[in-house]
């Protein structure tokens, strides 16, 4: 039988969004959806599993003797964080594409229902096969490490498999993670170069999908930093580390940008076309004006002015439209959270080098 590859969505010459339809879940989807189906919240389960972790690995070391029975270690508590945080963001961010998709419906004019809920199908949930992959390569490269971290991280290793396993399955979820990541915003410029007309009056259901990528960026930020802090405190002041985290940031930056830049260049050019209309407007206007005033007519006089006033009022209005199609406060709010974990980390490595540590 003869196998063939996942379609993907693309954008059509004449700018309409072309899908690929169902295709099979990947089994990531369909982790998410078990544990979106459970009697718990989301978050419970994914904290389960974190515990799971640190629990098995704290056994193992106690029978190996690598620490006293009874003892407690960071290192090993959290050695599952990545994995579980990783999962618990996806879970949330698929809710969030799904609801930033709905909320951007009206832009979506002359699409059927049914179109819709392919459209939320594929946003929302990843092929079957190219998840195999690209997890399986993962778990490899999972292994791999755990090699070269078994000689400077040795009580993770009281038992080789589990320790082995634990790293395989956290890179293997790591990169899959990521090809989430890429592969939803991705669809989501698509989305936004599919919408044919809008109206610069009412921007608001661009904003819905700005949503996505501001909380996919903040995810970034919060699983380095929190990770870093949590496995790696020593790191946290070296200038290694900082070079690191600047690199990192300016990832989760670029991952809330780049996403909405093709919207934004439209917005610009039509807001463009605006500013030049009602420029000839106003220059109607004084035309009209100087007319008034040579014929002293006094009513036509103040017609004109109230035109003007109006006219001017307009021009305010429409240099105050934002071309960046987000609500008031979500830059400042992603920058913020960007530049904090560097502020702090240049900040920690200068009292270090103050106080001669």
């Amino acid at each position: 039988m003869r196998r063939t590859k996942t379609p993907e969505a693309g954008i059509s010459s004449t700018g309409t969004l072309i899908l690929a339809g169902r295709y099979p879940p990947s089994w990531f989807n369909r982790v998410l959806d078990l544990c979106g189906r459970l009697s718990v919240p989301a978050f419970a389960v994914y904290g389960a599993w974190l515990v799971i972790q640190g629990v098995l690995a704290h056994i193992a070391a106690w029978d190996a003797g690598l620490l006293p029975a009874g003892s407690f270690d960071p290192l090993l508590a959290f050695c599952g964080i990545w994995s579980a945080e990783l999962l618990l963001f996806s879970h949330y961010l698929d809710r969030i594409a799904r609801d930033s998709l709905t909320e951007y419906r009206p832009m979506l004019k002359g699409v059927s229902k049914e179109t819709f809920e392919t459209m939320q199908y594929e946003f929302t949930t990843m092929p079957r096969r190219p998840v195999l992959w690209i997890s399986l390569a993962g778990f490899g490269a999972g292994v791999f490490m755990a090699s070269a971290a078994k000689t400077y991280q040795p009580v993770m290793f009281a038992w080789p498999l589990l320790a082995y396993s634990f790293w395989g399955i956290t890179w293997g979820v790591l990169g899959v993670y990521c090809y989430r990541v890429i592969r939803q915003l991705r669809f989501a410029s698509r989305i936004y170069a599919s919408t044919q007309d809008f109206n610069l009056f009412h921007l608001r259901p661009l904003y819905a999908l700005s949503r996505l990528a501001a909380w996919t960026s903040l995810s970034v930020v919060i699983i380095v930093d929190l990770n870093m802090a949590l496995l790696t405190p020593r790191l946290v002041v070296s200038s290694m580390f900082i070079v690191f985290l600047v690199l990192i940031m300016l990832l989760a930056l670029a991952t809330f940008l780049l996403p909405l830049y093709g919207i934004k260049r439209r917005i610009l050019v039509q807001k463009n076309q605006m500013v030049a209309a009602t420029g000839e407007e106003i220059e109607s206007a004084y035309l009209r004006l100087a007319q008034a005033i040579k014929s002293g007519d006094s009513k036509k006089l103040a017609d004109v002015r109230t035109i003007l006033d109006l006219v001017h009022r307009k021009r305010e209005f429409v240099h105050s439209i934002p071309v960046w199609p987000w609500n008031p406060g979500t830059f400042t709010a992603v920058v913020s959270a960007v530049l904090l974990p560097v502020i702090l980390g240049v900040l920690s490595r200068v009292m270090q080098r103050a106080l001669g540590l």
